[in-house]
Order: structure tokens, then C-alpha cells, then sequence
């Protein structure tokens, strides 16, 4: 979720700036577990959105990329699953 960052990268937590995603986010379906509680993040191809969680147990391609400058954030690159195959 790009507003979010983690503190610890290395550690994957804990997760910071929740506050900042943005509203819609939040109202989005998961394609994949079809709720729409929950931030979800969208495909890199499309804008099908799904929860992390549920990407991560549907075996969706998900990348973290280093940043383009040193103090620049994490981007994050990942693939619904219609753009997986």
C-alpha cells in the first residue's frame, strides 16, 4: 500500500501511516476473497485490488524493488491474478 511504510524494511514491521491511505482504498473488493473490509493494493497491469494477505496466500507475484534514490520509499510491484500467468 504506497502511503504506508514499514520502520523495520528488514522486518517487515511495524507498519506505519496507516492513517494516511486513502479512503477509497479501503472501500475496494478483493478479487480474491471478494470482502471489502480492509486496504486493499491494486495490480501493476490493471486496477484489480486485493488484501496483501490474500496476494500472498494466492500465490500472486508480489516484488519488493530498492528505491530509486537511497532515501527514497519502497516501491512495491505486484501482479492480480489474470497478470500472474
Amino acid at each position: 500500500i504506497p502511503e504506508v511504510t514499514c520502520l523495520d524494511p528488514s522486518r517487515m514491521e511495524p507498519i506505519d501511516r496507516i492513517q494516511a491511505i486513502q479512503k477509497e482504498r479501503w472501500e475496494l473488493t478483493c478479487c480474491v476473497c471478494k470482502q471489502k473490509m480492509g486496504a486493499k493494493i491494486q495490480c501493476t497491469t490493471c486496477y484489480a485490488a486485493y488484501h496483501p494477505l490474500c496476494g500472498r496466500m494466492a500465490g500472486l507475484h508480489m516484488e519488493m524493488l530498492d528505491p530509486p534514490s537511497e532515501d527514497g520509499p519502497l516501491q512495491l510491484v505486484s501482479f492480480c491474478p489474470k497478470h500472474c500467468k
